[in-house]
């Protein structure tokens, strides 16, 4: 039987575009985040384009989170036995961007466990232009996880930037683009911690490679699973894109996001991250210069 594997994710990052991708070989079972355990196996990559005519990506801030507390309560072990006694008959299983890195390290059952991980990751700054989107649909249509971030902003970046509100006088704590802005750069800044501390250890798949380069997609998706996938299957989710609306219509240049952003988003950006916390983006291949 081919290893089980985790592919772990700190946020909008093509997951949900890699789990229908790993899916296309119906060996292999896998789970997406916290949705319902089978909406990737049951469910459809062409039928979910059809969300993206949608201004705000619902989908992704409400049934993306059915299954969460099973999936962060139960212990690692009992979780893989769960996927292979409630959908039998597949060769492995994984599940992708259900965990982030130090989550998923920080389970003791994983060192019991043969899985196989790799870490997903993307250019910070239009991460943080899609995280912030997600932060305000999250505002609008789930108040679960707006309270979450509403804990996250009062009672962990706070906490690190007391200073902040007095600092950025013209930041508006009731606007959730200003919040989402800066839970995202704060974001950025816990998960550079994990790139540091798995170093060497985990590998890192840069989206941005996986979604147009056919061969590094391939190489990456059978080294997750263990099993074949052909260039045929490979090049259609190429060609058919993206799986969310996270973020508004705009160019997908990192360099032109940065530019942008308003005074007091460049400034809050460098505020929150210096060079320490962006040289591990830049290790692992990331062309930053423009910021300076």
């Amino acid at each position: 039987m081919k290893k089980n594997y985790c592919v772990t994710a700190n946020g909008p990052a093509a997951t949900r575009w890699l789990s229908f991708v790993l899916a296309s070989n119906k060996r292999t079972f896998v789970a997406h985040g916290s949705y319902p355990l089978d909406s990737v196996v049951n469910g459809s990559y062409e039928s979910e384009k059809a969300l993206l005519s949608a201004p705000i990506n619902k989908d992704a801030v409400t049934r993306g989170r059915e299954a969460e507390r099973f999936i962060k309560t139960t212990p690692l072990k009992e979780l893989y036995e769960h996927f292979k006694t409630e959908f039998p008959g597949f060769e492995n299983y994984g599940c992708v961007h259900s965990f982030v890195l130090h989550e998923l390290y920080n389970k003791p059952e994983i060192h019991e466990m043969d899985l196989t991980v790799f870490n997903l990751i993307r250019n910070p700054i239009n991460y943080i232009a899609s995280h912030t989107k997600l932060v305000t649909d999250a505002h609008l249509f789930a108040e679960e996880l707006h309270n979450h971030y509403s804990s996250f902003f009062e009672k962990q970046f706070l906490e690190e930037f007391e200073s902040f509100p007095e600092q950025f006088p013209d930041f508006d704590s009731n606007n959730m683009e200003h919040r989402g802005h800066v839970l995202s750069c704060y974001t950025i800044k816990r998960q550079q911690q994990d790139l540091h501390n798995f170093e060497g250890v985990i590998d890192n798949i840069l989206m941005e490679e996986m979604t147009s380069d056919i061969e590094y997609l391939k190489k990456y998706c059978e080294m997750i699973t263990g099993l074949q996938y052909s260039y045929q299957s490979l090049e259609s989710f190429i060609s058919g894109g993206a799986l969310n609306s996270h973020r508004r219509k705009a160019s997908s240049k990192a360099e032109d996001t940065y530019t942008n952003w308003t005074k007091l988003q460049k400034d809050i950006f460098h505020h929150i991250l210096d060079e320490s916390d962006l040289c591990i983006y830049k290790k692992n291949g990331y062309n930053l210069d423009f910021l300076g």
